[in-house]
This record gives structure tokens, C-alpha cells and sequence, in this order.
């Protein structure tokens, strides 16, 4: 390529990295210049204590397990639930 383009091409050391850093840095700059509210909760959400518990669907013959996770401060608030076969149930 140099050759071709009669110029001296440079490749970072790091180049493997340059996109992840690029996309990272244009995110940044957007969210600063459009600030929302997001559903991340810090780097502490380890020492958050979930409640957890589980429910059968009878609903039809597969009467799936379904277990779900709410969050402590709000009981009545599912942040995730898994299990239900046909989706009817699913929260992500």
C-alpha cells in the first residue's frame, strides 16, 4: 500500500482496540449531548439482595416453571423472568 500510495502507512499498536474506542467515544459524546434516563444501576448492583421466587403456568401443557427476580426497593417491579416455553412469560 505504501507504494501505491507513495505514503507511509501507520498502524497502531493497539489497533485491534481503535473501533472499540472510537464507538465508545461517539456514545459518550451522544449521550452527553442527549441525556436520558437508563436502567443501569451502578457497579455496586452486586450488593443488590434480588428477591427471587418461582410459579407454575398452567396455562397449557408444557405448565412451564417460571421463575422471576424482582427488585428489593420496589417488590412489585419483575426486572427479569425466565422459563415460560412459548415466551408468554419472558422479561428482559
Amino acid at each position: 500500500f505504501e507504494r501505491h500510495l507513495e505514503r507511509k502507512i501507520i498502524v497502531p499498536k493497539y489497533n485491534v482496540l481503535m473501533g472499540a474506542l472510537g464507538m465508545a467515544i461517539l456514545v459518550r459524546d451522544y449521550y452527553l449531548d442527549h441525556p436520558t434516563e437508563t436502567l443501569f444501576r451502578g457497579l455496586d448492583v452486586g450488593d443488590i439482595e434480588f428477591k427471587t421466587s418461582a410459579f407454575l403456568c398452567g396455562d397449557c401443557a408444557n405448565n412451564c416453571t417460571i421463575v422471576q427476580v424482582k427488585m428489593p426497593q420496589d417488590e412489585n417491579k419483575v426486572i427479569a423472568r425466565w422459563g415460560s416455553r412459548c415466551g408468554k412469560w419472558s422479561v428482559f
